[in-house]
């Protein structure tokens, strides 16, 4: 009994680690400086040291753009689920990345490697909803008031 607390312990304190590394950034300023970051200045063009192929925008144009690109992926991955609750959680997604671009803010790093995430892997509905509400608290998006969100926390038990 003590070994499996202590097996469940270890992998508790193991994920909660994964989930606070800092992503890093290869990015290019405007002087053509090299510089390596977790916080991208606006204006630099930026690599995710992941392994991420997609170039994090800091351009407030090209901000847009890709929240724009963002948010018809995820409204077409709404329309094609299978499933009520994984329609619901894509429309969640797709809301909160509609409450980034009108914000006007900063889009935080994390909140791009969240929402890529949100379309690279399977997720079960509960699990999509996890992913959603990490991005949308990174940016400081209450998911509470928006019903699509809670249609999919329904429909996920």
């Amino acid at each position: 009994m003590k070994r499996l607390l202590l097996a469940v312990f270890i992998f508790v304190i193991a994920l909660g680690s994964v989930e606070t590394a800092v992503a890093l950034y290869d990015c290019v300023d405007k002087n053509g400086q090299r510089m390596i970051t977790d916080n991208p200045p606006q204006g630099a063009k930026c690599k995710s040291m992941g392994g991420e192929e997609d170039a994090i925008p800091t351009d407030p144009q090209q901000t847009g753009a890709k929240l724009n690109d963002l948010y018809n992926r995820a409204m077409q991955r709404s329309s094609e689920s299978g499933s009520v609750g994984g329609g619901a959680a894509y429309l969640c997604l797709a809301e909160v990345i509609a409450d980034v671009k009108s914000s006007g803010r900063p889009v935080n790093p994390k909140f791009w490697s969240l929402v890529n995430d949100a379309f690279d892997r399977k997720w079960s509905v509960g699990g999509l909803l996890n992913v959603v509400e990490r991005a949308a608290s990174v940016q400081s998006v209450n998911t509470g008031n928006k019903s699509s969100c809670t249609n999919a926390m329904y429909h996920s038990k």
